[in-house]
């Protein structure tokens, strides 16, 4: 949905590769000190190239398909994947321990077909929400959320990618497809457990990703209402 109401859809964009990670200063937004830190209700539309407003498009592999709906009075993000691979990138700046926990909604539609992060060819995922700590791109952290198609929930380990990345399989499989999910993590504990440092940089940046490119097949999913709170 634009500023006027109206759904978009984009089919491609300006390519942002993973050094999206060096944030400048200037451009992270600070918490206002509520007990919930707002940073993915879309109530401002989309952008003039089809991207939320306050987000940047990650382009790993078009074709790009994202779009913005009005449901039951609340916003929700849809990712189309393609034998393709892209996500969104909000920049933050707060310290974990403020707000601990990460809330958030989703809905799986489609699962890429032989998707399996355990293996580096088969890594695909109908759904990843990323949290990255550090400011510099060869030094930064994340901690992933993952809606899986083979691998079992539960099941966390390092991502084939991205040594310096940490991933926790929450949903899986066709059990819940067609559903939407309410997940709710405690970030700093996740961190504290797959990095063995209990002193984490200040976050920089959430992410929403969609990846269908390793196994050539295709994804749909659906994104509402994510923020971090201090409980």
């Amino acid at each position: 949905m634009t500023k006027n109401g109206k759904r978009g859809l984009i089919g491609g964009g300006v390519v942002i590769l993973f050094a999206v990670f060096l944030f400048p200063v200037g451009s992270v937004s600070e918490p206002s000190g509520e007990d919930r830190l707002v940073v993915g209700d879309f109530a401002d539309g989309l952008d003039r190239s089809g991207i939320p407003e306050g987000w940047q498009l990650d382009q790993r592999r078009r074709p790009v398909s994202i779009s913005l709906e009005e449901k039951d009075g609340r916003n929700v993000l849809r990712f189309v994947s393609e034998n393709s691979a892209f996500g969104l990138v909000k920049r933050l700046n707060f310290d974990i321990r403020d707000y601990p926990y990460l809330n958030w909604e989703w809905k799986a539609v489609r699962l890429p077909e032989g998707g399996d992060f355990r293996d580096r060819s088969t890594d695909d995922q109908a759904g990843q929400v990323y949290v990255v700590f550090g400011r510099f791109a060869l030094t930064a952290r994340a901690v992933g959320y993952y809606w899986e198609n083979l691998t079992p929930v539960g099941y966390e380990g390092v991502t084939p990618t991205w040594g310096r990345s940490r991933a926790i399989v929450l949903q899986s499989g066709r059990e819940n497809l067609g559903r939407w999910m309410k997940e709710r993590r405690n970030v700093y504990e996740d961190y504290v457990r797959l990095f063995g440092d209990e002193d984490p940089s200040n976050i920089r940046g959430l992410r929403l990703y969609i990846n269908t490119q390793q196994t050539g097949t295709s994804g749909e999913i659906l994104y509402r209402d994510i923020y971090f709170s201090r409980e």
